[in-house]
């Protein structure tokens, strides 16, 4: 009893008092520590998801530029080249591209290494015209085999970084040009990267696969370094894609500044739970008051974590709508489009597959593209074997076009043209068939072929006969000239001659029956001999240096040309040798742009030569001349004349 009436002594409370705050206390740091550890780590999954999703957004939305552009080059360009498309055709669907993918800054076409044939700018980006010509240059033979796309960076120093992508056109797996597309990282930056620059001290960039910085311009590359000593940067995350061969690089780097801001954080909710202890003096609640700050702390960041959850299902809503897209094309398609599954059998296929095959009610799931065709190909080949091989070789990742015979469901018997290519990435085991009727066309060639062959051996009848007649026509002038004085004569001489150069272009002609165009080295070299021969009559010896390039020219230009330089040798002869019996005389005959010029040079007296008024054969020679739409000139050689006829070659 009188120990329960004994007061208990204070330093029990005291000791007690002080070992719960002990406790309290060392609880307190090993939370406060492991709160702040996660919430560095929650700050650290924060900032590597908000790069993972710009990363997401930029590649997904590039992807699709690259799908397009792989399209027009696979099929769109081949059907302009091979004449089934138009021009303009080309140019508004350029500009139909231009205007669907505002990243896209241009669009070009090569026919040849540096030659534009087709161009579609943007506004504001034609300086990425010169980059897609040198990269064309420097990539034309490179995707002589790769079929692409290839994918190259903008250079330091530009304003808006962009990267240029090229793939080969082929027409019958024969490379024709070059597709190039710029396409501009200005609007990704604006909506993906510049958001991860949220607090002070932390920057965000943009790298191409070799580290250099596409932005910000002029910046050199990010460093890493921890302990802050040899680099402002002590923290970094980053998260690649890749565009064909090119890799790209979405970077987010924290300097010292930044991590203290976010430690201050921390630091700040601690001193207030601090101050909140020392007032209330209660170590529980402050305890209680530490547990609460660190859970808002995490629930923040689990609604960030939501926030970005909810950009990245509504990414993959506008994914389905881009699928749906996909659909409607698919089933909207001028040509009958096949699925073919790994057992080759048909897996699906669009309602114009439906027209083409006159399938009508017919399933034609499940069954084989052999199934559909007579037994043999028009080479002769099992139309077993032919399907089996082009479809082993489309799964190998070549795109494959042929010819194939095919029965609608009648029996009729067709005539299609077949593109193969891979479903996806190869291996794929899948493969896409895109398939047009062409009976028609066909035909078509076929009729057109045997008309133009029929006019050309009509043609080259009426030549031949022309050749005959100029022919007959000289040998009655040569009998006339037996019967005539000696002045006449010379006059049926010179009407022989010029016949004779007008009958050397039939001539021409007539021995070369693959072409009705006269090439011009041969068809002067005949000219001047002719000329030659003449002089020899009359004792004069002329020797004639030609140079002439093999120019292919039409009839309506080689017979007054052929006039042309008939009648400037002849005064050459005549004239140019200031009375002596040998001489000399040069022909040159060349084409710059679409112009061509005819040079008759010889070496005597010069232009006192001409007199002052022209003869009959400078008057023929000037007529000629203003026929072709040309100009004639004359100036001194010294020595000599030189005689100069200049006029558009279309």
């Amino acid at each position: 009893m009188a120990d329960m009436g004994r007061r208990p002594s204070p330093w029990r409370y005291i000791v007690a008092t002080g070992v719960v705050s002990l406790l309290l206390v060392a609880s307190w740091f090993v939370v406060e520590r492991i709160a702040r550890r996660s919430y560095a780590d929650f700050a650290a999954a924060n900032r590597s998801l908000q790069v993972e999703l710009a990363r997401s957004a930029m590649e997904s939305g590039f992807l699709q530029i690259l799908h397009e552009g792989s399209i027009l080059a696979s099929y769109s360009f081949p059907e302009f080249l091979q004449g089934k498309r138009s021009p303009s055709s080309m140019t508004d669907l350029l500009g139909t591209e231009l205007d669907a993918y505002k990243e896209s800054l241009a669009y070009v076409f090569y026919d040849a290494p540096g030659q534009r044939r087709f161009a579609s700018v943007r506004e504001g980006s034609i300086g990425t015209l010169p980059a897609l010509d040198a990269a064309s240059l420097h990539n034309w033979n490179s995707l002589a085999s790769f079929e692409g796309p290839l994918v190259e960076s903008s250079g330091p120093g530009v304003v808006e970084p962009y990267f240029m992508v090229f793939w080969p056109v082929r027409v019958d797996a024969e490379r024709r040009g070059l597709l190039g597309v710029a396409v501009g990282f200005r609007n990704s930056i604006v909506k993906y990267v510049l958001p991860l620059r949220s607090v002070k001290g932390r920057e965000a960039f943009l790298l191409a696969s070799e580290g250099r910085v596409l932005w910000p311009p002029n910046t050199p590359a990010p460093v890493v370094d921890p302990s802050g000593r040899a680099s402002k940067y002590v923290y970094m995350s980053s998260r690649s894609f890749t565009l064909g061969n090119a890799l790209f690089t979405v970077a987010e780097a924290d300097s010292q500044e930044a991590l203290k801001g976010d430690l201050a954080q921390v630091e700040r909710l601690r001193t207030i739970v601090a101050l909140v202890d020392m007032i209330l003096a209660a170590i529980l609640v402050w305890g209680g008051i530490l547990i609460y700050n660190s859970e808002k702390r995490r629930s923040r960041l689990v609604l960030q974590r939501l926030s970005l959850s909810r950009r990245v299902v509504e990414r993959e809503r506008e994914l389905t709508e881009s699928e749906t897209r996909f659909e409607a094309i698919f089933e909207a398609s001028f040509e009958a489009i096949v699925i073919i599954d790994g057992e080759d059998r048909i897996a699906r296929y669009n309602q114009r597959t439906v027209d083409v095959f006159g399938l009508g009610g017919l399933d034609a799931l499940g069954r084989r593209a052999e199934d559909f065709a007579p037994p043999l190909q028009a080479d002769g080949r099992p139309s077993v074997e032919v399907a089996r091989e082009y479809f082993g070789r489309a799964r190998l990742g070549e795109d494959v076009i042929f010819e194939w015979t095919y029965l609608r469901a009648g029996g009729e018997v067709r005539l299609a043209e077949v593109g193969l290519a891979s479903l996806s990435s190869p291996p794929s085991t899948s493969v896409v068939v895109s398939l047009r009727d062409i009976t028609q066309r066909k035909a078509n060639e076929v009729e057109l072929r045997t008309a133009l062959d029929d006019r050309e051996l009509l043609l080259r009848e009426l030549h031949h006969r022309v050749k005959n007649n100029l022919q007959f026509l000289d040998s009655l002038i040569e009998l006339q000239k037996g019967v005539e004085a000696e002045y006449a004569q010379r006059i049926l001489s010179t009407v022989q001659s010029r016949i004779a150069a007008l009958a050397a272009s039939y001539l021409v002609v007539a021995d070369t029956p693959e072409s009705m165009r006269i090439d011009s080295r041969e068809y002067f070299g005949l000219v001047c001999s002719q000329i030659r021969d003449e002089s020899r009559q009359d004792g004069i010896v002329l020797t004639v240096e030609l140079e002439a390039e093999a120019i292919p020219l039409s009839l309506d230009v080689a017979v007054p040309l052929g006039l042309i330089l008939r009648e400037l040798l002849n005064n050459a002869a005549v004239h140019g040798l200031g009375g002596r019996a040998e001489g000399q005389a040069r022909v040159s005959f060349t084409l710059a742009g679409a112009r061509a010029e005819l040079r008759v040079m010889d070496y005597g007296p010069g232009l006192g030569a001409l007199g002052r008024g022209d003869g009959l054969g400078l008057t023929i020679t000037r007529a000629l001349v203003k026929q072709l739409r040309g100009q004639l000139s004359f100036e001194d050689g010294r020595p000599g004349l030189v005689a100069r006829a200049s006029f558009p070659l279309a």
